[in-house]
């Protein structure tokens, strides 16, 4: 048999394969369903920074299985449990503490979190971070949230029962973050030694502009239950 025969039959054999290798068959479909998952995925985390949870994920019939196959293969990358990093996703800072974010409250997607009752929010030290204000590093993600206990997870803090003001609350490329004069006044209360807070205080004078006189007066309302 010559050259142009070999190549018919394998150009036969590779168009048949559907029906003759069910294993074959089955990739074909996988492979054009993946586009049309994958399309979907990245239009629902539009708003998310090309982050998806597994529950968004199957609000639109999206399976975690479909996720857990395209997270194997290399597509989607997983950056926490039952959360996905999409092809679209810019790596950041805030990358993690983002993931943590829509870990909390994973069936709900971001504009829904905003709008919520009792809305969860980075904190503290986290929110400092955020802010670009002081020199500490935190060893865990901060929320704070005027409803109840959540369920812990791993290097994640949620405070409950902290009721938070429409102006404590701001918007920092899509995450509720507390205000810089919220966090002065929470990270005070939370006992920061007095070196570190006047650091934290300095920053925030810098970015935080003519409200220096309400930072001062949160740092200086809890002065006295401060360690020296």
């Amino acid at each position: 048999m010559d050259a142009s025969h070999l190549g018919v039959r394998r150009l036969y054999i590779f168009s048949n394969c559907s029906s003759v290798n069910p294993e074959c068959r089955f990739e074909r479909r996988w492979r054009m369903k993946r586009a049309g998952v994958l399309e979907t995925l990245e239009l629902l985390a539009s708003d998310q920074r090309g982050i998806i949870t597994t529950a968004q994920a199957q609000r639109e019939d999206i399976s975690r299985l479909h996720l857990s196959r395209l997270a194997d293969q290399g597509v989607i990358r997983r950056a926490r449990r039952g959360v996905y990093l999409l092809p679209s996703h810019a790596e950041s800072s805030s990358s993690d503490i983002q993931a943590a974010w829509l870990s909390s409250g994973p069936q709900l997607f971001a504009g829904e979190r905003w709008e919520a009752d009792n809305p969860c929010v980075v904190s503290h030290q986290s929110a400092a971070e955020i802010h670009g204000i002081g020199g500490l590093i935190p060893s865990k993600h901060t929320f704070s949230t005027a409803g109840k206990k959540r369920a812990v997870q791993e290097y994640v803090e949620i405070l409950a029962e902290r009721p938070l003001e429409t102006d404590d609350v701001v918007s920092v490329g899509g995450l509720p973050v507390t205000s810089i004069v919220r966090t002065i006044g929470d990270l005070a209360e939370a006992q920061m030694k007095r070196q570190d807070l006047a650091e934290l205080v300095a920053d925030g004078l810098v970015l935080g502009g003519n409200r220096f006189i309400e930072m001062a007066a949160k740092a200086g309302a809890v002065r006295a239950k401060l360690p020296g």
